[in-house]
Parts: C-alpha cells; sequence; structure tokens
C-alpha cells in the first residue's frame, strides 16, 4: 500500500520501512539508539553483571532494541536474557531490567518491594518513553525526543522537504538507578497504588485478564 503513494507526497515517521523510493524519513535508530545511550553510562552500570530485557510479543516495540542492547553486553562481559513479561521473573541482585511496558515496570517495583532489593543500589530499573508515572516514580528512562520528531515532520510536510532525520535519543537518569536506599520503593508505592486506582476507575484497565498487579496488594511499610 505504502509503495503506491509517490515518494513526493510520503512522509515516514518513527522507524523506518525498506523497499520505498526515496521518501522523507524523521525516524529512530532503535538499534544503535539503545547501544549508544547504554554506552553513554556504561561506568554508572559496573555494577550490573546480568542485564535482563523485558520485551512482550504483544507489544510493537521493534526487535532491534535486543540487539542493542546484546552488542553492549558482548561489550562490557555482561550476562544477557530476554523475557516475555515480568509476572514470572526472580528478581536477582546485580541485575539490571530495561523494561517497554508499565505493568512490567509495576511488577518489578512489586516484587523488589517484597524482597527488599533497593532500587538503584540491588538492581536497576531503566523504561522505555517518558511518561508522567514515570517522571513521578523517578525512574530512569531512555526516551526519544517526540517533541524533536514532530517538529521535524511538521517542518518536512510545510517545506516539501524530503530530508531523512534521525530523532535524538536521550538517557535520563532518575532515582531507579542512582538511588542508594529504601526511599525509592517507599516513595513509588503510592505513587503506584494511586496510578492502578486512576487505571481500574476511568479506563476500565483490564487487569485480572493481563496478570496485573491488584491495588489491594500494594501496601507501604515504614
Amino acid at each position: 500500500m505504502l509503495k503506491s503513494i509517490p515518494s513526493g507526497k510520503l512522509t515516514i515517521l518513527d522507524k523506518r520501512v525498506a523497499g520505498l523510493d526515496h521518501p522523507a524519513e524523521i525516524c529512530q535508530d532503535f538499534e544503535n539508539d539503545i547501544f549508544d545511550a547504554l554506552m553513554s553510562q556504561h561506568r554508572l552500570l559496573e555494577k550490573y553483571n546480568n542485564l535482563v530485557v523485558i520485551l512482550r510479543e504483544d507489544e510493537f516495540h521493534p526487535r532491534e532494541i535486543i540487539k542493542g542492547i546484546k552488542r553492549f553486553c558482548r561489550k562490557h562481559q555482561k550476562n544477557f536474557k530476554v523475557a516475555a513479561g515480568a509476572e514470572e521473573l526472580t528478581l536477582r541482585p546485580a541485575t539490571l531490567y530495561i523494561e517497554t511496558s508499565e505493568s512490567d515496570l509495576a511488577h518489578l517495583i512489586k516484587k523488589a518491594k517484597e524482597l527488599g532489593l533497593k532500587l538503584g543500589k540491588d538492581i536497576g530499573i531503566i523504561s522505555f518513553n517518558e511518561t508522567v508515572l514515570k517522571d513521578l516514580l523517578q525512574v530512569t528512562v531512555v526516551t526519544t525526543d517526540f517533541d524533536k520528531m514532530g517538529e521535524a515532520a511538521a517542518t518536512c510536510l510545510l517545506k516539501n522537504d524530503r530530508q531523512k532525520i534521525k530523532v535524538p535519543f536521550n538517557f535520563v537518569k532518575k532515582n531507579s538507578l542512582v538511588c542508594s536506599g529504601q526511599c525509592c520503593i517507599r516513595q513509588a508505592l503510592p505513587l503506584l497504588k494511586k496510578w492502578c486506582i486512576f487505571r481500574l476507575n476511568f479506563l476500565a484497565w483490564p487487569g485480572a485478564r493481563h496478570g496485573a498487579v491488584g491495588v489491594n496488594h500494594l501496601h507501604v511499610h515504614e
């Protein structure tokens, strides 16, 4: 279908599509973006011997992400694993978890609290793409600059510019990598509970069907 659109009238956003005749592209470079982001913080990540990528098969994150993370692990001699979800994971110290789903983020925080693991000290969490929730929870993120993507797309359309633009990709360091105490989890759980209640009440979130964390089990002990 895309091949039927004249290249001068086609602008591709986010992910490149092979086989097209020179369309305008405002895209991410998924493999190299995550590799470069991790390399930029390799000293911060030295304390993690193991790296687990949680990438659900029912989500649309490109598999090139795995290639980039695996390259980083080979270069820095870290154990590497891919998991399809956080529900059945057993959290282990000295492990960095990279997730793409807020449901998996909820499971990781809940499990860490239950096991007494300290975020940023015993385990680390990196999440894909910034959201208000992750900002509130002080979760480290790697994220595309979607504002820049939108601005570049508007410019291309208005000026009929056929450029190929790589969108900036940022590593935003927060407490889930650098906090040295249980404070991270104590701060995160009340916010996470409010978020779950919001999802259940206003978005009719089908939590039971997807194995979501029940809000009645999110208790914070001082």
